[in-house]
């Protein structure tokens, strides 16, 4: 009877253990900003929705993926390399392109005047990742399916 009611337990806990999973939410991180430790949090677990602050000289504000709203066939990744020969070096980066039916990405600004504060949200969201590491990049994005969040699929 116990061995039962552990494997209940279990079945139970188990989709909110791989939602605070550290190794998914480092997958997040390096997915969305080519970093290990860009400090984004869950927002909601279950629908596998993250979120980080972000600041500049003009204001602060919030990102919001909404990863169980992207559909991965539809995600494009490009490779670019930008040569510098004035200072012979390059720097490498990927464009990530995340598509859904749902808004995918929010973007909450806070500026100096509040006139002039927004937030939009988009189905279609195209990031930029500074990396040379473009296999990993790719592997986190799958990894991401794989132990937590829910992929969302076309209507056709």
């Amino acid at each position: 009877m116990k061995s039962w009611s552990l494997l209940i337990v279990a079945l139970c806990v188990c989709p909110f253990a791989a939602a605070q999973d550290p190794a998914l939410l480092k997958a997040i991180s390096f997915a969305l900003t080519g970093s290990d430790g860009s400090n984004f949090e869950f927002s909601d677990t279950e629908q596998c929705t993250v979120h980080r602050s972000v600041s500049n000289a003009t204001g602060h504000g919030e990102e919001v993926y909404y990863l169980n709203n992207i559909d991965p066939s539809r995600s494009v990744f490009t490779q670019y390399t930008q040569k510098y020969p004035e200072y012979a070096m390059s720097q490498s980066f990927s464009t990530v392109e995340l598509h859904g039916e749902g808004a995918v990405y929010e973007y909450h600004w806070i500026m100096d005047r509040p006139a002039f504060n927004n937030t939009m949200k988009t189905a279609d969201h195209e990031i930029t990742v500074y990396t040379s590491e473009h296999s990993r990049l790719i592997r986190s994005w799958k990894y991401i399916y794989a132990h937590g969040c829910k992929a969302a699929h076309s209507s056709y």
